[in-house]
């Protein structure tokens, strides 16, 4: 499943999720995609909280799966969608961290823009129409 909230109004909150210690660890990617690769807004740093950040998203057209690679503005690999939470409208991405001083030494920070690659090698994406549709189902 995809890990989205089929719920319209229900909000985002980090605090519901597993605990920690169900957390496998967090492969770190060495990886800088290259200029000719065509990269896309995800959105921008929301909140940080523990060894998670959590972007609120920028295209409600496309929304990522689990696992797709998210990148800097320097097209640097700063980790996974590891959870999509809220509304497929407005879809809010959490990645995982092993550490918090992971997170600070990757320089991320509040509103910072990140972004994904369109190359399926590194992304995947929920067929929105879909869940549309499972959230006009569960309504009536």
């Amino acid at each position: 499943s995809s890990g989205i909230n089929a719920e319209y109004g229900e909000s985002m909150n980090i605090k519901d999720m597993p605990f920690k210690e169900t957390f496998p660890e967090v492969e770190i990617i060495d990886l800088v995609l290259s200029e000719v690769e065509e990269i896309c807004s995800l959105g921008t740093i929301y909140q940080i909280v523990e060894d998670f950040v959590v972007v609120k998203g920028s295209h409600y057209d496309q929304v990522l799966d689990l696992d797709s690679m998210v990148f800097d503005g320097k097209r640097k690999c700063v980790g996974y969608v590891f959870e999509v939470l809220g509304p497929v409208r407005e879809p809010y991405y959490s990645i995982h961290f092993n550490t918090n001083s992971d997170i600070a030494n990757l320089g991320l920070h509040l509103n910072q823009e990140l972004f994904y690659s369109t190359n399926e090698n590194y992304s995947r994406y929920v067929l929105v129409e879909k869940l549309r549709e499972l959230e006009f189902s569960s309504r009536h």
